[in-house]
């Protein structure tokens, strides 16, 4: 489905609208959140202005899988392994239509890695949970598709966390910032308690997955001498699309 786009727009006017397909939609800190999309074969990020919550109501929400057209442009000066930074026109905006699940699979299928290390290289180290953190100032990108055999995701203390298995290696208390996920975290009544535990289970525990992944600014936690840009979870896609109903955007 990325052949939906004419690649030739990549060089036009930053005032030309770009037609883009929505792939990651994730928590940040405070009421920020990060917007990713695909441009052609391309990864794109809505970074400056920042998206913020206010706005991402005032437009009825946005989730993987919207088309969507608006301004958007290429930064300047980007930090590595964050590319796909650029400057984009919030009132330039127009929702297009949705891609199905399965049209989403086959979109971001056609580009995904088959492990973390071929997506972003090896980790510069790992956290005392285990979750990976990468080099800042180097990589080629901060925004992957990835094939997983399987896929395991639950609640923590702080959050929700996945394991998941690629074609070279496990990974542990990997982060879930998916917006929708973590909205029903906070808002949903029927993920209080036990509950939410049990939702993630049925809806993204399976087998067979893609998963988007990406990697954090650059950030020096609480008992490490470094910092690192770590290894976070942004959607997750089952192979056999299934959609995620009660996970869909609240308000």
């Amino acid at each position: 489905m990325m052949g939906f786009f004419d690649f030739s727009e990549f060089f036009a006017s930053p005032k030309t609208p770009r037609q883009l397909i929505i792939t990651d939609v994730t928590r940040m800190a405070g009421d920020a959140v990060c917007i990713a999309a695909a441009y052609g074969d391309k990864a794109v990020r809505l970074s400056t202005p920042q998206p913020r919550d206010g706005w991402l109501t005032s437009v009825g929400n946005l989730t993987p899988g919207d088309r969507i057209a608006l301004t958007w442009r290429r930064e300047k000066r980007y930090t590595p392994p964050h590319i796909e930074d650029g400057r984009w026109v919030p009132a330039s905006l127009r929702k297009l239509g949705r891609l199905s699940p399965a049209d989403l699979v086959a979109a971001v299928e056609r580009h995904a890695f088959s492990s973390v290390v071929k997506a972003f290289s090896q980790p510069l180290f790992r956290s005392p949970r285990g979750n990976p953190a990468f080099r800042p100032g180097k990589g080629s990108r901060s925004l992957a598709t990835l094939r997983v055999k399987r896929v395991l995701v639950r609640p923590a203390v702080r959050g929700v966390r996945a394991d998941f298995v690629d074609a070279e290696g496990i990974w542990k208390m990997v982060p879930v910032e998916d917006l929708a996920i973590r909205t029903h975290e906070e808002m949903c009544r029927d993920c209080r308690g036990d509950g939410f535990a049990e939702n993630l289970a049925n809806e993204f525990s399976r087998g067979e997955s893609l998963i988007r992944i990406g990697l954090g600014r650059a950030f020096q936690s609480d008992g490490e001498s470094r910092p690192g840009c770590y290894l976070q979870v942004n959607h997750i896609l089952p192979i056999d699309a299934i959609a995620h109903p009660h996970f869909a955007p609240i308000g």
